[in-house]
C-alpha cells in the first residue's frame, strides 16, 4: 500500500530535509536554515518528540565541541559521536515517529514485499559528522603515492573513460555475485512510487551512509594507517576494513547480502578514493540501488522462484 494521504500532510518535513542536505553540498553554514526548519516542522507535526530533539542537539554539540579536545578526550568524544551515529541509524534512540510511505508493495511477481519508511533519524548522522568534520562534503585531496607512485593519476574529468569502465565491471560483478549467491533474478519494473525511492535513497540513505562509511571510517582508518604502512597499503586497507563494516552493517540481509554488500562497499571506497569526492562516491552507490530497482527483483528474489 502507498500512504499517499501521510505523505502530502507531513511531507514537507521531508522535503525541508532534502533541502538541507542538498545545501550541505554547497555551503558551510547554509544547511543549518532547512536543518532548524525540518526539526520544528518535525515537532509541529508530531513526528519528532522534545525527547528526540534533545538526543540530536546532543549528539550535535558532541559533534561540534570535539573540535575545541585534544589526545584523549578528543577520541573519547568522537568515539561517542560514532555510537550515537550508529544507534540513530539502527532507529534505537527514542523519540522518532518515522514516516511509513510503502507497506508491503511489490515490484513484480517474483519480487518479495517491499516497506519503505521516511527516516527522520538516520539523515541526522550526516549532520553530525559534518558538524565533526566540516570539509566532509567537499572534495578531498588524493594522499601522495596513493596512485602516483606507479605512474597513474587520480580520477580526471577529462578522460573518465578508464575508471568509468571499471566502475561498471564491478557494477556488473555485483550483480552476478548476487544472482550467484540467489538473491535476485532478472525483472524489468518502474513502479508508481519510484520517484519516492529515487529521493529517499539518494539524499536520506545514500548520503548518510557514505558519509559515515567513506567520509568518517574509511577516512580515520586510512589516517591511523598511514603512520605505519604505505599510502597504497594503507588505502587499499582502509577501503577493505570500511567496506566488510558497510555489509556487516547489512546483517540484517543475510550471509549472501553481506558478502554482496562488501564488494558494493569496495567500489564505493575506492571511488571515493579515487575521486577525493563523496558526491561521487553516493551517485555510484545510488547507481547499484536504482539498477537493482529497474531491473533486478527489489529488494530480493522470492525464495520459491529460485527453485524454478
Amino acid at each position: 500500500m502507498f500512504y499517499q494521504n501521510e505523505l502530502q500532510h507531513s511531507g514537507i518535513i521531508w522535503l525541508s530535509l532534502a533541502i538541507a542536505v542538498i545545501s550541505a553540498f554547497y555551503s558551510k553554514r547554509l544547511w543549518l536554515v532547512p536543518l532548524a526548519l525540518t526539526l520544528v516542522l518535525a515537532l509541529f507535526y508530531k513526528h519528532l518528540t522534545f525527547v528526540g530533539a534533545a538526543i540530536l542537539l546532543f549528539g550535535f554539540a558532541l559533534a561540534k565541541g570535539q573540535q575545541f579536545l585534544a589526545g584523549k578526550l578528543k577520541a573519547l568524544v568522537q568515539g561517542l559521536v560514532v555510537i550515537w551515529c550508529l544507534a540513530l541509524a539502527a532507529h534505537l534512540l527514542p523519540g522518532f515517529n518515522n514516516l511509513h510511505v510503502l507497506d508491503q508493495v511489490y515490484t513484480g511477481p517474483q519480487s518479495l514485499p517491499f516497506t519503505l519508511y521516511l527516516n527522520l533519524d538516520k539523515p541526522m548522522l550526516f549532520f553530525a559528522l559534518l558538524l565533526m568534520l566540516p570539509g566532509l562534503s567537499k572534495p578531498q585531496a588524493i594522499p601522495a603515492g596513493v596512485f602516483q607512485s606507479a605512474g597513474e593519476q587520480h580520477f580526471s574529468f577529462s578522460n573518465p573513460i578508464k575508471p568509468l569502465v571499471m566502475a561498471m565491471l564491478v557494477i556488473g560483478l555485483i550483480f552476478i555475485a548476487a544472482f550467484l549467491l540467489e538473491l535476485i533474478l532478472f525483472e524489468m519494473s518502474l513502479p508508481e512510487w519510484w520517484w519516492l525511492f529515487v529521493i529517499n535513497n539518494l539524499l536520506f540513505t545514500c548520503v548518510a551512509e557514505e558519509a559515515f562509511f567513506r567520509g568518517f571510517v574509511q577516512q580515520k582508518i586510512m589516517e591511523k594507517f598511514s603512520l605505519r604502512f604505505s599510502p597504497k597499503q594503507a588505502a587499499t586497507g582502509a577501503v577493505i576494513i570500511a567496506s566488510v563494516l558497510f555489509g556487516l552493517a547489512h546483517f540484517a540481509g543475510g550471509a549472501s547480502y553481506v558478502l554482496v554488500a562488501t564488494l558494493a562497499g569496495v567500489l564505493y571506497g575506492f571511488t571515493y578514493l579515487y575521486t577525493g569526492r563523496l558526491t561521487m562516491a553516493i551517485a555510484v552507490h545510488f547507481l547499484v540501488n536504482m539498477l537493482h530497482l529497474l531491473f533486478f527483483t527489489y529488494p530480493m528474489a522470492k525464495p520459491e522462484m529460485m527453485l524454478i
